[in-house]
């Protein structure tokens, strides 16, 4: 990897992606940034992905935040997504974001989490990761499921992994996959090492939506349950090293 882009939707998101490209700047990261929409600017887009083949891609929306899975849809760098807040408090742009369906493995943020995003970026960008490790919290139905989900992908593309039952990240080469009960865990810390997090339940409703809007402040996230795609994500990120 050369650089990260930075895509996001609108110029009116400045805040939000100056704070990404000032964040890299600090971790002596290279970045290049753009301003896409994903509904009005599809075919410029695509484009441009031709075009720059990107690995890795911070990007940002708000409101229907379509970009980030977009992108995924597009090409074959992984994306890191940042909702951006506009109504709700972000929340529709936080699951716009993060609950993508089965082979779009988005890596979601918290709304507005510019210095997470750059933070992981960087990781990605200069770690050398070699191994995958799945954290099983407990026995719990939910997180069997979403394993399960997991193990399917690994198994099918004979990518090994292990498993831990505590959610010590202790190894710098290891991407962590923890899955967490959104009725039990109430804030989650990735101790500057590689997580991310699947949320997982066997019934939601909306209540969970805000608890993840508190969640997601911290990390890297998948869709609910979607244990499929965070391991598809670590996946490319293996192969992309």
């Amino acid at each position: 990897m050369d650089k990260v882009y930075i895509i996001f939707g609108s110029k009116s998101d400045f805040e939000v992606y100056e704070s990404v490209f000032k964040e890299l700047k600090e971790r002596k990261v290279q970045s290049t940034f753009k301003t896409f929409s994903a509904h009005r600017e599809p075919k410029q887009l695509l484009e441009y992905l031709s075009i720059e083949n990107p690995k890795l891609i911070i990007a940002g929306a708000g409101l229907s935040a379509a970009l980030p899975g977009f992108l995924v849809s597009h090409c074959d760098a992984t994306v890191i997504g940042i909702p951006v807040s506009a109504n709700y408090s972000g929340l529709d742009a936080l699951l716009s974001t993060h609950q993508m369906p089965s082979g779009i493995p988005v890596l979601g943020a918290g709304i507005n989490c510019a210095k997470q995003a750059a933070e992981y970026a960087e990781l990605i960008f200069k770690r050398k990761f070699s191994k995958i490790i799945l954290v099983k919290r407990s026995n719990a139905e939910a997180i069997q499921n979403a394993m399960k989900k997991a193990v399917e992908k690994f198994t099918a593309e004979n990518m090994a992994f292990e498993t831990i039952s505590e959610p010590k990240y202790s190894d710098e080469t290891a991407i962590y996959i923890d899955f967490v009960e959104l009725d039990k865990v109430k804030e989650v810390d990735n101790k500057c090492k590689f997580a991310l997090f699947v949320p997982v339940k066997l019934e939601s409703n909306e209540r969970d939506s805000l608890k993840l809007l508190d969640l997601t402040k911290k990390g890297l996230w998948l869709g609910l349950n979607r244990g499929d795609n965070a391991a598809l994500a670590a996946i490319k990120l293996l192969k992309q090293k």
